[in-house]
């Protein structure tokens, strides 16, 4: 306190409340009023303040009751006996174990002496005013009285003393204008307009003269409750305007030369004149700053506040306000605004006026005293000792956290009161070596509360130094971290353990790889990999819920925990999938795989036993895949992969199987992933084409063509679609294949429409199940056939039997909006899937193909010929037609 005191820039001091005797000055108040430090203490304010001042003073005190108060304008004495304006802000504090008030005087006498020559401006102008025989008068609009000045007597030609009436002043104008004049004072008295309006009028000698009336009202609490008029004779008007530019140079000198800053902006908020010190301030030149926005001076939310108290003005309020304002290299100032409106000839808003004052000085200096006041207050423990580390004050938060009241704790010393003796002597000796060393010490620590409760602190330690740099007290503020620590602990189980089963997860599996692979790798020693798989997990889920599916997932963490050595590792990387990592296996493989295959048997063996869910039993199997690693270098994904790769092949062998990984494995994975990029790049490089098979009815005739899609691959060749089409299912490249089928037949049955031999044919087109099931697949192929113009008559679309086992809803809903608009559909591969009569019946189907692997041994395989036959007959019943695919024979079409 007593730091931020002295090095506070403006002047303060601290005085008794009762003695208004001095007992504390910084080097500011020195400075400001001439007395020393030594004649300051002791000395009354009085010193300072005149009598009638110290009168002002204690009614100030008693009025704000021990509160803040602030007093504007008030006289102050300096030593060498001249006077200067200030304006005080006082608080209550307690000082020496005494009431005091806390005092700040800022010195206006400057802006002072700027009024009192703005009021000189003014007098000059009314002097010139009066010169360029300008007359005055008023209208009360309560009263309707109105009062002439004696320049207007004389305009108008009245021997004065003039009291006219409203309606006398009113009939002294032409007939034709009195109506207009009526109309402005009615709607001066009803929304504080103005008017300047030139009229003709009769003089009381009964001259005729023009007369320019300009009118302006004064508001009282918001309300118009005069009306101000002045009155020229437009024939002296050159004399006038030549007195009115001389007053007008006078003031504008007054305020080029001004000490404050002055901002004049018009209606739109379009700045019109600065002076040269409100330049100064922002960093501009005058000429940049008419040419800038209001948003070059202020942030987003200080243009708000900008606006909103233009808009004040636009309703006739003068303001003065704090605001904060944005100089050319980028920093702010805070600065105190005093506007007012300004009003044009006819007393509408033109723009308003506004002085500027720099006060980010006392804007931190308050800030300062703000955050020292509240400081000790806060939710942080503070405590304070001496030297001796005898505690000498605590606040609130210090009571809440340790339990220790302040009578308990004042008078006794930290070591005493809150050693926990989690740390070692050294601990508090390496504490007070730096704490000696750099003046302040922070770190983690362990107290004990009042209750014996061991607690977490973090805690920081500050040396107070006097003047001569003599450290005199230690400033101890500490947080309670005992919520923080359990988070930071939960976090780093999160990170690295599974929540559900506890076990480790794949971040924390794939560093204890990384640690086994060179451990390993240094001891010449093999490890293994299981990746587990636990079959039909799926369906657990969906029939008896996610709950069961939990428990399953725990019981099997259990058992694999239990199939293992201290040492080795289970972990769980999400879902059904488990891994476990076994080190320290024999150097030679042979003996590590069998080693790795007793325990791998063990595994299964434990995992299809039965799980209990309560009282009832679950039966579940799992595949395994195995791996060895530690033979040679390679990264950690490679064994994962590997083991990953086996458990796939376990889940081919039918599943609840054990597999070790096969090299064969990885080539195949390997000639997977360069087919999957060649198919990427075929897309984009259009390497596709179509092929139409025909279709030919019973009299020889073609009706039709299969379209078929081939892939001309620039160093494999032709690529028939049973090499990559799964591979486009899997990847989901078969719907941007699907697409570019759709969108080619259909321009191809646009083109054949044109020819008559080639109009009547129909073009069948697989579509996947992938490409069917899209939510949009209606509407985007009912757009191709838009775009080409092919007729939907003439397309046919085929859909697998797999596709039955999906929803078969959804499936009837498309098939019958697209039936709608003429397109077929047949049902390929029949026979050789889910076969169902009860969807057979309800599908909105066309033709039923008889697949090839029954056409190819129709007439020597006697079942083959009986399924053909059956499907015949079946189509027969339900109105549909057949079609045989591979038909290569004389034999196979006869039959």
């Amino acid at each position: 306190y007593h730091e931020l005191f002295e090095r506070n820039p403006q002047p303060m001091l601290i005085y008794e409340a009762s003695s208004l005797a001095i007992v504390a000055a910084n080097d500011a108040a020195t400075a400001q009023y001439g007395y020393s430090r030594a004649e300051f203490l002791g000395s009354s304010v009085q010193i300072i303040v005149p009598p009638d001042g110290v009168a002002l003073l204690m009614e100030r005190m008693a009025r704000a009751n021990g509160g803040l108060n602030q007093t504007k304008g008030v006289h102050h004495l300096r030593k060498d006996g001249s006077t200067i304006l200030v304006d005080v802000t006082a608080h209550s504090i307690t000082f020496g174990g005494k009431s005091c008030r806390l005092a700040q005087m800022h010195d206006v006498t400057h802006a002072h002496h700027l009024r009192e020559e703005l009021g000189k401006a003014t007098a000059l102008l009314e002097r010139a005013s009066e010169l360029s025989r300008v007359g005055g008068g008023e209208l009360d609009l309560l009263t309707m009285v109105p009062s002439w000045s004696l320049q207007t007597c004389r305009i108008y030609e009245l021997e004065p003393p003039v009291t006219p009436s409203l309606e006398g002043v009113i009939s002294m104008y032409d007939s034709e204008v009195q109506p207009l004049i009526r109309t402005v004072i009615d709607r001066a008295a009803r929304d504080g307009t103005g008017f300047d309006l030139e009229l003709p009028a009769t003089t009381g000698r009964g001259r005729a003269i023009w007369v320019r009336v300009q009118g302006s009202t004064i508001r009282e609490n918001g309300k118009p409750v005069k009306l101000v008029s002045a009155y020229q004779d437009i024939t002296e008007r050159k004399l006038t305007e030549a007195a009115l530019r001389d007053g007008e140079a006078r003031f504008r000198r007054i305020v080029q030369n001004a000490g404050e800053g002055i901002w004049e902006m018009d209606a739109e908020a379009r700045t019109t004149f600065v002076n040269p010190k409100a330049a100064e301030m922002l960093g501009y030149s005058e000429e940049e700053m008419l040419s800038l926005p209001l948003t070059q001076f202020m942030d987003k939310e200080g243009l708000k506040t900008a606006r909103q108290h233009f808009e004040n003005r636009r309703q006739g309020q003068s303001e003065r306000y704090d605001f904060k304002l944005r100089r050319k290299d980028g920093t702010d100032f805070w600065a105190t605004v005093a506007s007012t409106p300004v009003l044009d000839a006819q007393g509408d808003f033109a723009g308003s006026m506004a002085m500027i004052s720099d006060i980010t000085a006392r804007k931190k200096a308050e800030e300062t005293l703000r955050i020292a006041a509240t400081a000790f207050n806060s939710r942080q423990g503070m405590f304070v000792t001496n030297t001796n580390w005898v505690i000498l004050q605590v606040n609130g938060a210090f009571t809440d956290i340790t339990g220790y009241t302040r009578e308990e704790a004042v008078g006794a010393t930290p070591q005493l009161l809150l050693r926990s003796g989690r740390h070692e002597d050294s601990f508090y000796e390496n504490l007070l070596e730096t704490l000696v060393a750099t003046g302040s010490w922070q770190g983690e620590i362990w107290d004990r509360r009042k209750s014996g409760e061991i607690f977490p602190q973090w805690l920081s330690i500050t040396a107070v130094a006097d003047e001569a740099g003599q450290t005199t007290h230690f400033a101890h503020a500490f947080t309670d971290i005992t919520a923080r620590r359990a988070e930071q602990d939960q976090v780093q189980r999160l990170a690295f353990y599974d929540p559900l089963t506890g076990l480790p997860n794949r971040r924390l599996l794939m560093d204890r790889l990384k640690q086994a692979m060179a451990a390993g790798a240094r001891r010449q020693k093999r490890g293994a990999l299981f990746f587990i798989d636990l079959d039909n997990f799926k369906t657990l889920n969906d029939t008896l819920g996610h709950e069961q599916g939990d428990l399953l997932l725990k019981q099997v963490a259990q058992r694999l925990t239990g199939c293992i050595r201290e040492g080795d590792t289970v972990a769980r990387l999400g879902g059904d999938e488990f891994v476990v990592m076994l080190e320290d296996l024999s150097p030679v493989e042979m003996e590590a795989a069998s080693m790795a295959e007793h325990v791998g048997e063990k595994i299964h063996a434990a995992l299809s036993q039965v799980y209990w869910f309560g009282s009832h039993p679950h039966h579940s199997t799992s595949s395994i895949g195995v791996t060895l690693f530690g033979n040679t270098t390679e990264s950690m994904e490679e064994p994962l992969k590997r083991a990953d790769l086996a458990m796939y092949q376990a889940k081919a062998a039918g599943r609840n199987a054990l597999r070790f990984f096969d090299p064969q494995m990885q080539a195949a994975v390997t000639a997977r992933a360069s087919l999957e990029a060649d198919l990427r790049q075929a897309l984009a490089a259009k390497q596709f084409l179509l092929h139409y098979q025909a279709q030919v009815g019973h009299d020889h005739r073609i009706t039709g063509v299969e379209a078929l899609v081939r892939w001309l691959h620039p160093q494999r060749g032709m690529v028939t679609p049973g090499n990559f089409i799964h591979l486009a299912e899997d990847t989901g490249l078969i719907l941007q294949l699907g697409d570019w089928v759709l969108e080619s037949v259909c321009r191809q049955l646009a083109t054949w429409a044109l020819e008559a031999h080639t109009a009547r044919l129909t073009v069948a087109v697989n579509v996947s199940p992938r490409q069917f099931l899209q939510d949009d697949f209606v509407d985007r192929l009912l757009a191709v056939l838009e775009r080409s113009g092919a007729n939907p008559r003439r397309l046919k679309l085929e859909l697998t039997e797999g596709m039955l086992v999906t929803n078969v809803e959804e499936m009837i809903s498309k098939m019958s909006l697209l039936k709608r608009r003429g397109i077929s559909f047949a049902l390929d591969d029949f026979g050789t899937g889910y076969s169902s009569l009860s969807y057979l019946k309800r599908l909105p189907l066309d033709q039923l193909k008889i697949d090839q692997s029954f056409v190819r041994d129709v007439i020597s395989d006697p079942s083959d010929a009986a399924i053909a036959n059956v499907v015949i007959t079946l189509a027969d019943s339900l109105g549909l037609e057949v079609i045989a695919e591979g038909v290569e024979t004389l034999a196979q079409r006869d039959f």
